[in-house]
């Protein structure tokens, strides 16, 4: 029998018994979370020491990037867009697009229609022409503005340009032209130090001086054919105005003075670490194709993100851009890499399990500490 309760407690409710199932599942619960919580944290910590510290903070991979724009091309490339593209190419005579738009169109499978095709075929058998080419390589090895395409270019007055003998014969004639007090041009200049000066700026640039001598002889082709756009010409402008020791010019181009001793190695810099990034471009694609991918330059940070996307597709790059344009390419390069995405997702996931957790195990708490104060009244 149960004994009877006291007078003076008659009037209180008796006390409940804790249910052995309700403190089982409580602990149940935090047994579940603390288990999801050391499984999370142990995956993300694998992925995070199998990762190299420099992924961590990179992007998509080269192979993810080629993959990303492959797709984004493919889904672009209809036949109607390419039509239209090659309709363009063919118009401004530019047999360098017109080929790369229409090897992509056989590459997909998409029949042209007939009038497209009949103009492409018209352009590239007057272009090929043996005595008009040869015509027209007389008139531009005469002048630029004769110049009718990228490579023409490159063939009639690259072969001049792209060498060390254009960045003499700009310095030298820069120095005679400063002591005579006529007006030179310091991006010219810059350029064929930089060219000139390769080998001295890789410890400040951390570049390489095969790709800074070929970035600064293409973006001096460039310029000679006016295909820097606005923006990027001033950046460059900007990068080049420094100070110049125009008494040792002469030396430098005789290889009788070091690059410091004309300029501030540190200041010329920046144009030397676009140069590298152009030098990336071209030895990725080539001179002409660099010089097309100009054209979507503005600034410092679109020569590397352009680098970086023809590491990832190489002579695809030109059409890739023509196709996708300079906006949705650059937003695919910058999305992250599937290893950076899992491991944010992961902590993510951890933090939250233990936060759970945590706050589950101090809520308790809390409410014990609450009840016993209020018992204590």
């Amino acid at each position: 029998m149960t004994a009877p309760r006291p007078p003076h407690l008659a009037h209180q409710p008796a006390p409940r018994r804790r249910s052995w199932l309700g403190t089982g599942g409580r602990v149940g619960h935090y047994v579940l979370l603390a288990a999801l919580a050391l499984f999370t944290s142990s995956q993300t910590l694998q992925l995070l020491k199998a990762m190299p510290f420099a992924e961590i903070a990179a992007q998509q991979t080269a192979a993810q990037l080629h993959a990303s724009l492959t797709r984004a091309v493919n889904q672009a490339a209809t036949p109607d867009h390419l039509a239209a593209l090659i309709d363009s190419a063919v118009a401004t005579s530019d047999r360098e697009m017109a080929d790369a738009l229409v090897a992509l169109a056989a590459a997909r499978g998409i029949a042209l229609p007939a009038a497209t095709r009949a103009a492409y075929d018209d352009m590239v058998a007057r272009l090929d022409n043996p005595l008009t080419r040869a015509g027209d390589c007389v008139a531009c090895a005469f002048s630029f503005d004769n110049c009718q395409s990228i490579s023409q270019t490159l063939w009639c007055k690259g072969p001049v340009i792209l060498t060390p003998v254009d960045d003499v014969f700009v310095l030298s004639d820069a120095g005679l032209a400063a002591l005579q007090g006529r007006e030179v041009d310091r991006l010219d200049v810059a350029l064929a130090t930089v060219g000139l000066g390769a080998t001295a700026l890789v410890l400040v640039t951390g570049g390489s001086s095969y790709l800074i001598k070929a970035g600064a002889g293409a973006l001096k082709i460039a310029k000679k054919m006016g295909r820097l756009p606005p923006a990027l010409l001033r950046t460059l402008r900007d990068a080049a105005d420094i100070p110049i020791n125009w008494s040792r010019l002469d030396d430098l181009a005789l290889a009788r003075a070091p690059l410091s001793s004309v300029v501030d190695t540190a200041r010329l810099a920046p144009l030397g670490r676009m140069a590298g990034d152009f030098g990336q471009v071209v030895g990725r694609t080539s001179v002409a194709d660099g010089i097309r991918l100009l054209g979507y330059v503005d600034d410092a940070g679109d020569m590397a993100r352009i680098a970086r996307v023809t590491d990832a597709v190489g002579k695809d790059a030109p059409r890739t851009f023509e196709v996708l344009g300079k906006s949705r390419v650059f937003r695919i390069a910058a999305r992250l890499s599937d290893n950076v995405i899992g491991l944010i997702t992961g902590l993510l996931l951890m933090a939250g399990q233990w936060a759970a957790l945590l706050g589950g195990l101090l809520a308790q708490f809390a409410t014990r500490v609450l009840r016993r104060s209020l018992r204590g009244r």
